[in-house]
């Protein structure tokens, strides 16, 4: 019999734990939904990983939407099909993004956003895909007509800019 009882109140408590979690991660895309559909936010990206495969931790390097004005630096890693002659120095944009697209995919709790736009650089066109977890999590990917594809982790933030 205590046994049973002991059972039954582990089996109460994982499934109200569950609805907490569930709530929690509810909240959480509600919170990184209204940071994305703002227009002003920033993604501070950690991590590269160049079309070999090979995770490289980064600093300084980070994408802001504000309104209707991208920009960015992203370092980059892989061989291209075209370089300047002394060599490149990242990806950089500050310009007007082109065929804007937000997107909610998935179902219940495991939604995420899914953001995506075109934007002249100094040098390319750049494709910019996002999968934002509930989290505040991004998953980037980046292709462009001169360079191989690349793909970047970070963490997206509310901006704090109110020019």
């Amino acid at each position: 019999m205590k046994l049973f009882l002991l059972t039954l109140s582990l089996f109460i408590y994982l499934i109200g734990n569950s609805q907490t979690d569930k709530t929690r991660i509810l909240t959480e895309f509600r919170h990184t939904q209204e940071i994305v559909e703002s227009g002003k936010f920033r993604i501070d990206i950690h991590i590269a990983t160049p079309l070999n495969g090979m995770n490289i931790a980064v600093d300084s390097a980070w994408i802001a939407i504000d309104g209707e004005k991208a920009c960015g630096y992203l370092p980059y890693y892989s061989s291209g099909y075209s370089f300047p002659k002394l060599g490149a120095k990242g990806i950089n944009f500050d310009n007007m993004p082109f065929n804007k697209s937000l997107k909610i995919k998935g179902r219940n709790d495991k939604k995420s956003l899914k953001y995506s736009f075109g934007i002249v650089g100094k040098n390319d066109i750049y494709r910019i895909q996002m999968d934002i977890q509930y989290d505040g999590r991004c998953y980037i990917y980046i292709t462009s007509n001169n360079h191989s594809p690349i793909s970047y982790v970070g963490d997206i933030i509310k901006s704090d800019r109110s020019d």
